[in-house]
């Protein structure tokens, strides 16, 4: 719970924000440094996701560095390549590199989901 009010001198977060976690879908671990730390998908694209990092990282997230991720999809597990290209922290930029036939078919099926349920939600005024 937020227990901060808004607009008043001195604010400050006195907890945590937590990101909703929804179906495995919307997850995806980092490996860092040796370490798996769990992320939400915020946006993604062909080119790259964003993500927010749900767990403490203890090894270093720095731009321009390659990592591997672990990419959930129609019940199987893709282990792709990424570098970080974005941080605001807990938030990170990752763009994709070299992806393979299935990856990419991977991710092209995610983010055709992920914008129809997109279009599901938004209403008009």
């Amino acid at each position: 719970m937020d227990t901060s009010v808004a607009g008043a001198p001195g604010e400050q977060r006195r907890s945590e924000r937590m990101v909703p976690l929804g179906s495995h879908e919307d997850i995806v671990v980092l490996h860092v440094g040796g370490q798996q730390h769990v992320a939400k998908i915020l946006d993604l694209s062909d080119g790259g996701t964003f993500v927010h990092v749900v767990e403490p990282c203890r090894a270093p997230v720095e731009p321009d560095r390659t990592l591997e991720m672990s990419l959930y999809h129609n019940h199987a597990i893709e282990i792709v390549e990424v570098k970080v290209c974005r941080m605001i922290w807990p938030a990170v930029g990752l763009e994709f590199q070299g992806l393979s036939d299935q990856a990419d078919a991977h991710v092209q099926a995610k983010v055709l989901r992920l914008e129809a349920q997109s279009a599901g939600t938004q209403t008009t005024v």
